[in-house]
């Protein structure tokens, strides 16, 4: 008796049924917000690994490994399926639709089994696999150690075959939280982000890179991709930011005192029992705002951003951190300054607002 699709599909269809009745746990749940890590294990722990040994496939992709057998990186076969790849991308589907040409690939005969068509492709074959991971309706890749020049080698190929698909979930991993590549090394991401043209992922990246020195940077593989015009743009961006933060400093005291004045503003400005306890220094700034001011001003000159330069731990090392704070009241050389600076608290958190607002993107 031969068995239909129908038939195949109702058995099927049952038996999952008798899985989830047994196996609850296994039932379809909606996805968290982690689901993408949650698919990289479950994909591991419950599915074969696709190999693109296929039998019915009606292609071949041969890496760009030159080496021979047993002498070298030797390229590998991926037995694929022309209605996938037609599909995904514009760029295929183009080929297939021309006259196949005789192979060229100087291969083993006995080693392509049928006559398929053979395309040789320049991309290793660890780049191709995750390519073409992506690409099929497989368990995702696992990511989770997948480092920067890997993405750009998948970046790249995605692009050179026009899998749109593909490079958006490339573009969201180059600036993924969970890999870190914008916390790491961000003048890095916007270099590869200039080099493929992916402007939303340059802006993103271009907010980050505030947090390093631009000009003393170390001079990374990637930036050779880059264009004098969008290595401007970051220049331009950093000078901008940083002059602006300057100032915002430089006259926040007086801004604040002047509309407190005026009965505009809510802020006060900070005062100090020993700096401005007597008449004649009561409308003076304390000794610790001069400290501050002259120390953030040249770290801000930098570094023009308030979570703090890379080198001072980033997040919370800035100008605004306790470290910080606790420097300068050292420094400004008032022993009562560092009351003044605990109820500080609502004045400096007005003037990290207003640097903050200001432009912070190519």
């Amino acid at each position: 008796m031969t068995l239909s699709y129908l038939d195949f599909y109702r058995d099927y269809n049952q038996h999952q049924h008798q899985q989830r009745c047994y196996h609850p746990h296994k039932s379809t749940h909606l996805p968290t917000e982690n689901a993408y890590e949650d698919l990289d294990e479950v994909d591991a722990q419950e599915y074969p690994v696709y190999d693109f040994t296929s039998s019915d496939a009606d292609v071949i992709l041969v890496s760009g490994e030159k080496g021979k057998e047993n002498e070298g990186p030797y390229p590998r076969q991926f037995r694929v399926h022309k209605c996938i790849l037609g599909a995904a991308s514009p760029f295929f589907n183009d080929m297939f639709s021309l006259p196949e040409p005789v192979s060229n690939w100087e291969g083993k005969r006995e080693e392509m089994e049928e006559a398929l068509p053979v395309i040789p492709v320049t991309e290793t074959k660890e780049t191709l696999d995750l390519l073409l991971r992506f690409l099929y309706p497989i368990p995702n890749p696992r990511t989770d150690t997948l480092a920067l020049p890997e993405l750009v080698s998948l970046i790249a190929a995605a692009q050179k075959y026009d899998f749109p698909s593909v490079l958006g979930v490339l573009r969201a991993l180059l600036v993924s939280p969970r890999l870190g590549f914008l916390a790491q090394d961000p003048l890095r991401v916007y270099a590869v982000a200039c080099r493929f043209g992916l402007e939303r992922e340059a802006r993103e990246a271009s907010r980050w890179t505030l947090r390093v020195n631009v000009i003393e940077a170390p001079l990374e593989e990637e930036l050779k991709w880059v264009s004098a015009w969008s290595y401007h743009r970051l220049l331009g961006l950093h000078w901008r930011r940083a002059k602006e933060a300057r100032e915002v400093v430089e006259r926040w005291y007086a801004v604040v005192e002047r509309a407190k004045e005026e009965g505009a503003g809510s802020l006060s400005p900070p005062k100090c029992v020993q700096c401005n306890g007597s008449p004649f220094t009561i409308r003076e700034e304390p000794k610790w705002w001069v400290e501050f001011v002259k120390r953030a001003k040249e770290i801000l000159g930098r570094c023009p951003t308030t979570e703090g330069p890379m080198e001072l731990g980033g997040v919370g090392g800035g100008v605004f951190g306790m470290t910080f704070l606790e420097e300068v009241v050292k420094a400004c050389g008032c022993p009562r300054c560092a009351g003044s600076v605990l109820g500080a608290g609502t004045f400096l958190k007005g003037l990290k607002d207003e640097i903050d607002r200001l432009p912070d993107t190519v």
